[in-house]
């Protein structure tokens, strides 16, 4: 897993409820058991804080860092992800964000790509990202943050053509490789799920 990935993961499942905020010195010391080395979890921390994840605080010498309230939302987000058992019901709509960043802010354009496929939008052109779910105040908390709003339109429509849903879901996701992943992560963990709940 790459550090930035593991940082997430550690504050939204444990730092943020034990008071939000870790010294740098026990962060490199736990990310360590999992094999990271302290350079790269103080790079992966220094690109946080740049891209808005993080807040730091001194104390004497020492450096603690904290969630932002951008963090935050994307740590609600993804738990929301993660641990929801209800399945909504569709209403048919697309959630559409089309952007056109010019290739001198190609970084930008490549985080935004990352960005929306970490929430779930599927590739329907390489400027065009289709969503089942209703994600436009995400887009728009997203553009705001980097600061492209100006590139980036954001609709809510209906499919007229030609494709059927489950056609169009193909085009835009790779479900043979998502169904790989899962399998994959089923059969390293379901052994140790099985030995856990038979203790309880």
């Amino acid at each position: 897993m790459k550090p930035q990935s593991m940082l997430f993961t550690i504050y939204g499942e444990y730092v943020r409820h034990y008071g939000s905020e870790i010294w740098i010195g026990s962060l490199t010391k736990l990310m360590g058991e999992f094999g990271l080395s302290e350079p790269a979890v103080r790079a992966a921390i220094s690109r946080m804080l740049r891209q808005g994840w993080l807040e730091s605080r001194k104390v004497g010498n020492r450096s603690f860092y904290s969630v932002s309230e951008r963090g935050k939302k994307r740590l609600e987000e993804a738990a929301a992800r993660i641990y929801k058992v209800e399945t909504d019901v569709w209403d048919g709509k697309w959630c559409i964000a089309s952007y056109n960043i010019p290739e001198e802010r190609r970084a930008l354009r490549d985080q935004l790509r990352k960005e929306l496929g970490w929430m779930g939008f599927g590739m329907l052109t390489t400027s065009t990202w289709i969503s089942p779910n209703n994600l436009s105040d995400r887009v728009k908390d997203l553009t705001e943050a980097h600061e492209i709003t100006e590139y980036v339109e954001i609709f809510s429509s209906e499919h007229m053509g030609w494709s059927n849903p489950k056609q169009l879901v193909q085009k835009c996701w790779d479900i043979d490789e998502i169904n790989e992943k899962y399998k994959a992560f089923i059969d390293a963990y379901r052994e140790e799920y099985e030995q856990l709940s038979a203790k309880l």
